[in-house]
């Protein structure tokens, strides 16, 4: 993964793939954090999340993570991962670069591809559960913004199963997927 170059250790992967592959290796090698990501995107985006450690705490949620400072560099990767973004000084589960970076390996332009597939594509790579085809609040976010960014087109096809984004206002479904751009 580093390798030496004129007495500088860098990454030896491509800059492109950097983010993609330290993702996967970080989630394969690390339960601890898997476990943590995983219950960072649990959460609403659109809740207010807690700023500070001591209330973090209180949730009991990320019992892995003991005092600030690991907070910190849990949110540090959380980040850099693709997992969540900062706004207002706020951490929020934000997964939209990381299924982005997954998408951009399916090569199926202007095809459809079954809810079922992309479910299945995703729990595999990041850390999620789908539960009765409601799909978290947090992936539900990164869909929708794909979608909103051309990167992705949402199709509900009739008898086709279907999943339900949990979005803020009325519920919307989707059975099938296009992918734009990626």
């Amino acid at each position: 993964m580093l390798e030496e170059i004129d007495g500088v250790l860098k990454l030896a992967v491509p800059s492109d793939k950097a983010r993609p592959y330290l993702r996967s290796r970080v989630l394969e090698t690390n339960d601890e954090f898997h476990e943590m990501a995983e219950r960072f995107l649990e959460a609403n985006p659109w809740e207010v999340q807690e700023k500070n450690w001591d209330r973090i705490q209180k949730t009991g949620k990320y019992t892995h993570i003991t005092n600030s400072t690991q907070w910190g560099n849990f949110a540090r990767w959380v980040r850099f991962l693709g997992l969540g973004v900062r706004r207002q000084g706020y951490l929020i589960p934000d997964p939209t670069q990381a299924v982005e970076d997954v998408l951009a390996g399916v090569r199926l332009n202007d095809q459809l591809i079954k809810g079922t597939v992309l479910m299945d594509l995703l729990c595999e790579r990041l850390p999620f559960h789908v539960n009765d085809r409601r799909l978290p609040e947090s992936l539900s976010l990164a869909i929708k913004a794909l979608e909103r960014q051309g990167v992705i087109g949402l199709e509900k096809l009739s008898d086709a199963e279907t999943f339900e984004l949990s979005l803020p206002g009325a519920p919307e479904y989707f059975s099938h997927l296009t992918l734009e751009r990626a």
